[in-house]
């Protein structure tokens, strides 16, 4: 898998600036604040961690030990499908 980022763009700015926030102040102080994802363990991938920012968006992380530093991998709508999010995901890096 590629450490690429890819993050499918939000029309509102304020709900890009929502989400930088929010990441910056919880993943920053604490980045194990989110359990391993059970919705990605059923598709096989064990590492990746699951925050849920608000009532819709959900991001996708690991924990880089080595470097001290949180990988982003994604962010999504709740509502989305996960195995269609990653297929894209694949499909572009």
């Amino acid at each position: 898998m590629s450490n690429k980022t890819i993050i499918r763009p939000y029309k509102d700015r304020k709900t890009k600036a929502h989400i930088r926030n929010v990441l910056t102040e919880n993943l920053s102080q604490n980045p194990q604040i989110a359990p391993i994802s059970n919705r990605l363990i059923d598709i096989g991938i064990k590492d990746y961690r699951q925050y849920q920012l608000d009532k819709h968006n959900l991001v996708f992380y690991r924990i880089n030990e080595d470097k001290k530093r949180v990988v982003l991998i994604a962010v999504m709508d709740s509502r989305q499908s996960i195995q269609k999010l990653f297929l894209d995901i694949m499909l572009l890096s």
